[in-house]
């Protein structure tokens, strides 16, 4: 059997900011080919540029990427604070797909509101830590990870490096028809997909102070908490130095700083080779020192015996720029990071890879398969609610999610719902959101559309930063769906939703159709 080729396709479009008005992706499958749908992705590469004004042109700093602020509708629209995303197809706002020969396949309206919706209950915590080629992983137990956007080395004297960070979107998370492994594009001609995206949203936070993995302190407050970082034991300051004497003699420890605090691992080390510092102390007996000037972390050194590790710098601690005298102690010596003052993200680069198929032929005959449709309904605040909808011919499921803000979470006041199908009560009496029907009802809804249910916890994770170091909180933050599978009719039905709500709602939802086409 001859092997699969794989392409790369350009999007049609060349240029793209963060502006909002170079949203739009255009991709052409040129038609005489078997394509696998199901393999295929779009790739978005991305450069993210941070600066500190006080530092060189090579100033480099940990950050996470992710769709920001507007992913719970929350803050305002700056750089930083960077949510966790549980799927890259949040990145793409619509959607649409059709053939030369075939007319239109697909078009689904908010696949980053459905797609985020259902991620949470689709992924469990493992899937969120493993995620590659995504934005950020989920802050779990108390450390964050940064993916493949920087290679931090945080022992030796190897320089640290900013990479470009590759996104990869599935096609299949898009659109549901793209999980066709055999799309005949000798049938159906050229295919044009267009998308368009939420370039607008794209935040990068670049405050990540010290690393990724920082256990929790003796208070309980761990860093995911905002207790103070610290190193293995959990009780010391990561900041925290051994007193030093300066001593002018071979080899000269004007330069140098010994961490006060234990590292048994290189992974916990809190610095890395290339970070621009600032050092802070007391001379003994004496005034403080004033920690303006920047340092350049040349070279990390664990020592075995006690653990601790040696900050090389690439110049000689200061008082301010003045040389402090020889044999001087300094007190409560502390090692501070820069963090970036500025942070930018420029897209790079995007292209659809895709896969021919050699030596088959696409399936004879028509092809089944499973679209999105949607609609969006506002209405005046208010604590009840009734609405009648029509439910398209061959539904298999219907999804309700509610709009925090503008963002992509469903949350909203809702006490209790209940449905009613062509003038047939699907429950005795309401159903409360996160009681055990309601989890029930999720469950159904996953299930009769074939795919497995991972978590119900029904909470979105994000992770807020801040200059000082301390980091924000994971996991505390509302999210949920309601619906519930449908009966499988070549005819539309009648859908009736009753909400009541124990403050204002916030008077806006949109609801999903899970529908069965034929091409």
């Amino acid at each position: 059997m001859a092997l699969n080729q794989v392409v790369k396709i350009p999007s049609d479009q060349g240029n793209f900011d963060l502006t909002g008005n170079k949203n739009n992706i255009d991709f052409t499958l040129t038609g005489g080919n078997i394509y696998d749908l199901s393999r295929s992705y779009v790739a978005i590469t991305l450069d993210v540029l941070q600066a500190n004004t006080n530092c060189p042109a090579d100033f480099q700093d940990k950050g996470v990427l992710g769709l920001g602020t507007l992913i719970d509708g929350a803050g305002g629209t700056t750089q930083g604070n960077a949510r966790f995303t549980p799927t890259m197809a949040c990145l793409v706002k619509n959607a649409y797909m059709a053939s030369q020969n075939g007319g239109k396949i697909t078009d689904i309206r908010r696949v980053d509101k459905y797609s985020f919706g259902k991620a949470m209950y689709k992924k469990s915590l493992e899937d969120f830590d493993n995620d590659l080629g995504g934005f950020v992983s989920k802050s779990d137990r108390s450390f964050y990870q940064v993916g493949s956007a920087n290679e931090f080395n945080s022992i030796g004297n190897e320089i640290s490096k900013q990479r470009q960070h590759d996104i990869r979107i599935p096609l299949k998370d898009i659109m549901p028809f793209c999980r066709i492994d055999k799309y005949d594009g000798v049938k159906q001609g050229d295919t044009r997909i267009h998308l368009e995206m939420n370039f607008e949203k794209l935040r990068f936070d670049g405050s990540l102070m010290t690393l990724m993995k920082v256990p929790k302190t003796s208070g309980g407050t761990g860093a995911s908490g905002g207790g103070l970082l610290a190193d293995v034991s959990g009780t010391i300051n990561a900041r925290n130095c051994d007193n030093i004497t300066l001593l002018t003699a071979t080899p000269s420890t004007y330069n140098q700083v010994i961490t006060e605090g234990k590292y048994g691992n290189i992974v916990d080390v809190p610095f890395y080779v290339g970070q621009y510092v600032t050092i802070a102390a007391d001379i003994q007996g004496g005034a403080a020192i004033v920690n303006t000037t920047s340092y350049k972390i040349t070279e990390l050194i664990r020592l075995p015996a006690n653990d601790k590790v040696v900050v090389q710098l690439d110049g000689d601690i200061t008082n301010n720029g003045a040389a402090i005298a020889d044999n001087t102690t300094l007190e409560d010596v502390r090692i501070d990071p820069r963090p970036a003052t500025s942070n930018s993200i420029e897209i790079k680069n995007v292209e659809l890879v895709s896969e021919i198929v050699n030596g088959e032929s696409a399936p004879k005959g028509s092809v089944v398969y499973e679209t999105i449709l949607s609609e969006e309904d506002s209405y005046p605040a208010t604590t009840s609610l009734n609405r009648v909808y029509e439910i398209p011919p061959m539904t298999k499921n219907f999804y309700i999610m509610f709009f925090k803000g503008d963002g992509l979470v469903s949350d909203d006041n809702i006490s209790n719902y209940r449905f009613t199908i062509d003038n047939v009560e699907q429950s005795t009496y309401p159903i409360v959101p996160q009681d055990p029907r309601h989890k029930d009802l999720i469950q159904k809804l996953f299930v009769n559309n074939g795919e497995t249910i991972q978590s119900v916890n029904e909470r979105y994770y994000f992770t807020g930063l801040n200059q000082t170091g301390s980091v924000g909180k994971q996991g505390i933050g509302r999210h949920f769906i309601i619906g519930q599978p449908v009966a499988f009719l070549q005819r539309s039905q009648k859908l009736q939703i009753e909400l009541n709500a124990s403050a204002n709602m916030a008077g806006r939802h949109i609801i999903f159709y899970d529908v069965v086409k034929q091409l």
